[in-house]
């Protein structure tokens, strides 16, 4: 939450909260996850554009059933492209 904007980007006492320590992962709806045979904390290949890259899992009821939640603003995930665009998940590996 705290990696996009240059400004809160380099305020070190906001990098020190749990939002700005969080784990870099994928977040993805149980269900989506279910039907795709993903598992909770196993490693997956998010690509787009012909660009990919490796996350960690997590489940998230609250992330909207046909969507991924990845982090933009983190060099994880900055082989990828726009941070609304359209992109597929599958189990890495």
């Amino acid at each position: 939450i705290y990696a996009t904007d240059a400004l809160v980007r380099r305020a070190p006492a906001l990098q020190r909260t749990l939002d700005g320590m969080a784990p870099i992962v994928a977040r993805l709806n149980p269900a989506d996850a279910e039907r795709l045979g993903l598992t909770d904390g196993q490693g997956v290949r998010v690509q787009q554009n012909g660009a990919s890259i490796e996350l960690p899992l997590t489940f998230d009821a609250d992330v909207a059933s046909g969507c991924v939640q990845i982090p933009s603003g983190v060099a994880a995930s900055a082989a990828l492209g726009g941070a609304i665009a359209p992109v597929s998940v599958e189990a890495a590996g």
